[in-house]
């Protein structure tokens, strides 16, 4: 897997063009993670105790740390904040959400010629989702016009602050503010909150069991492609094994069998696909991943509470609650299947669940997804999500300055597999943080795959 490997080429007048344009200070990075993690320290203080203020506080110390920080730092920033939607607040609006706003400001405000702006496409897009919606709501079914406004925020955000100009370094702090975000959120609140470990099921106090497994399997994905990848070297290297074995004793704690599901997939997917495409680092992949399974395993050993945890997970799946295994999933997505077939305009234009007699959302990314807004809606939601993708790589085709490549193989896909595997059991694609984590994945598996081009008669 030849990943982060970037070129430096010469332009026509034989200056040096640096993928790395945006030149990142690592003593920056750790003063801003100490800063960001401080942030997270009082919300969760905050909602311990009950105090909104305390959380309000907290959130606008990390807004403002954004805000100071935003022209080098947004994405890594964004990617931190991912797991603390519900600790981080400020009136009921996800600390994702006033980000995007926050860092989008920020952006306009220090723009320089050659920056982009809000194209007219996304303006029509926007007036589309206003419309359909608006229309939709006189029809009878749910509004939900702030959270397409939320996801077409999110999607501009990341056509903005993504592009060519993001090097080498700038990629490895994204992936060491995403692995520390979660971790540290929650050693915080193990901190803040020790009983947590004493309960059957671990979860941080902004999500339920199963989110905080599923974001472990997110971050064991990831870890897993870094660690596995030669070119990776350094901290970020160091970072992704502690990451893995951190992740994998969290999703363990959690008891989530979409943690399970998820690391199996990743692993079986790495492994089969290298046998089939590259024999040659099929042993080396295998033998990594039977290293670290290894030391998991003698953790586990020597740790009582590890293994008790191991067995109630398995005795998760081995007798799952009522004999069922899908803990009733199964029945509601099937109410859900028989509602889109009873009416054609529910299947084209979705319906409200609650006023269709189903008392339960799905608990399915892609049923939810399909049901809110029907085929109609949903062809224009991924519309603009593929003019924003092809936007986005237009752009970075077209930036001159940047002839950087890489010869990765299809496994950065990956965490974009663990994403979509997570979404059986969970719930919309569209909330901003799933938004910025696809699209974020997106991205950088397309620009492992760019091929140097020539300037100036170079080759």
């Amino acid at each position: 897997m030849n990943s982060l490997k970037y070129l430096v080429s010469k332009n026509i007048n034989g200056q040096k063009a640096i993928s790395d344009d945006i030149q990142i200070n690592h003593s920056d990075s750790y003063l801003i993670i100490a800063l960001l993690v401080f942030c997270i320290f009082v919300a969760q203080f905050g909602a311990n105790i009950n105090n909104r203020l305390i959380q309000y506080f907290a959130t606008i110390l990390y807004l403002t740390i954004a805000f100071v920080y935003g022209s080098q730092y947004a994405i890594p920033i964004m990617l931190f904040s991912l797991f603390n939607t519900k600790t981080l607040v400020l009136f009921g609006v996800s600390c994702s959400s006033l980000l995007t706003l926050v860092l989008l400001v920020k952006y306009f405000l220090s723009r320089t010629n050659n920056c982009r702006s809000i194209t007219i496409t996304e303006l029509i897009f926007l007036l589309v989702f206003c419309f359909y919606e608006i229309l939709m709501f006189l029809l009878g079914r749910e509004l939900n016009l702030l959270e397409l406004i939320k996801f077409w925020f999110s999607m501009v955000f990341a056509r903005l602050y993504l592009n060519a100009n993001n090097g080498k370094k700038w990629m490895s702090e994204c992936f060491l503010f995403l692995f520390s975000g979660y971790i540290m959120t929650v050693i915080v609140s193990v901190l803040l909150e020790p009983s947590a470990l004493s309960e059957q099921r671990l979860s941080i106090s902004d999500a339920g069991a199963n989110m905080t497994g599923i974001f472990a399997g997110f971050i064991m994905a990831y870890s897993l492609l870094f660690l596995l990848d030669n070119k990776v070297k350094g901290i970020l290297k160091a970072v992704s094994f502690i990451s893995i074995i951190v992740s994998v004793i969290i999703g363990i704690l959690t008891g989530s069998r979409t943690f399970v599901l998820m690391i199996a997939i990743s692993i079986l997917t790495i492994l089969i696909a290298s046998f089939f495409i590259d024999k040659g680092k099929f042993l080396r992949y295998f033998l990594i991943i039977a290293s670290v399974i290894l030391i998991v395993f003698l953790v586990i050993q020597n740790n009582v509470l590890l293994s008790n945890k191991v067995s109630f997970l398995i005795q998760r799946f081995v007798k799952p609650k009522h004999g069922d295994i899908s803990n009733h999933r199964f029945e509601i997505w099937a109410l859900y299947i028989d509602v889109l077939r009873s009416r054609m305009s529910y299947f084209l234009f979705g319906f409200d669940y609650t006023k269709a007699g189903i008392m339960n959302m799905a608990h399915n990314a892609l049923i939810e997804q399909f049901a809110t807004y029907g085929i109609i809606g949903n062809i224009i939601i991924i519309s603009f999500v593929s003019c924003e993708i092809s936007k986005m790589f237009h752009e970075i085709k077209a930036n001159k300055d940047n002839a950087f490549t890489i010869t990765s193989s299809n496994f950065h896909l990956i965490p974009l597999l663990a994403i979509f595997v997570s979404g059986m059991t969970s719930h919309s694609f569209m909330a901003v943080s799933k938004t910025i984590l696809i699209i974020f994945t997106i991205f950088c598996f397309y620009l492992h795959r760019i091929r140097k081009k020539s300037y100036g008669g170079l080759k």
